[in-house]
């Protein structure tokens, strides 16, 4: 397993701890030769939303490190790990495909290589009333503490990672990464979906 994912309590908001084992990334046959150890990123899903707008403005003019994502393609931790652990191999290696680590995140969420569709599906809508927000690296708490204080001031509420099934689409999701009827009867969604991730540098 990539990533651990624990439950912690951060400024009264529900947040999930992402541990990511660089030690793993041979097994997606993604090693480098450097020691970077482990490190973590901080998840929290937030829903009742009505300034969707506004943050996503900030968001766009750099004023936010984070990636707020839009929840209906997301199926579950596993997902969110690969994509996370990718970007951050990219980052690393200095060979992200778009402007930051964050974006990186949105666009390895996606099935293929195309980047304005990766944030058109993935990222956060002027319209949309719940996300996920995603914060790594040394900064990762008060990055954090400020994009939710600042969904917060407009009403908004931490849930836990658990609910995220209240707001994704199961139909959506087999639709965008193409899953077919014969993989599910040998093997779990989320399985066909990090497959898709995992392998889309080659099939994408």
């Amino acid at each position: 397993m990539l990533c651990q994912f624990n439950d912690c309590n951060y400024s009264s908001t529900r947040i999930l701890t992402v541990i990511v084992d660089w030690s793993k990334m041979k097994e997606l046959d993604l090693a480098v030769n450097i020691n970077i150890g482990s490190e973590d990123a901080l998840v929290a899903l937030v829903s009742r939303i009505t300034n969707a707008d506004a943050v996503k403005k900030e968001l766009i003019a750099g004023s936010l490190a984070a990636s707020l994502i839009n929840c209906t393609h997301i199926l579950d931790s596993r997902q969110l790990q690969l994509a996370i652990f990718k970007a951050r191999i990219a980052q690393t290696r200095e060979k992200m495909t778009t402007r930051n680590v964050y974006s990186e995140i949105l666009y390895n969420l996606s099935p293929n290589r195309q980047i304005t569709q990766a944030f058109k599906l993935f990222g956060i809508q002027d319209t949309d009333t719940a996300c996920l927000v995603i914060t790594v690296g040394d900064s990762k708490e008060s990055n954090m503490h400020q994009v939710v204080s600042l969904l917060e001031s407009g009403g908004a509420v931490c849930l836990p990672f658990e609910d995220i099934s209240q707001f994704n689409s199961l139909e959506s999701i087999e639709k965008l990464y193409k899953i077919q009827e014969e993989e599910l009867k040998v093997g779990t969604l989320s399985e066909a979906v990090v497959s898709r991730i995992a392998a889309k540098e080659i099939i994408a």
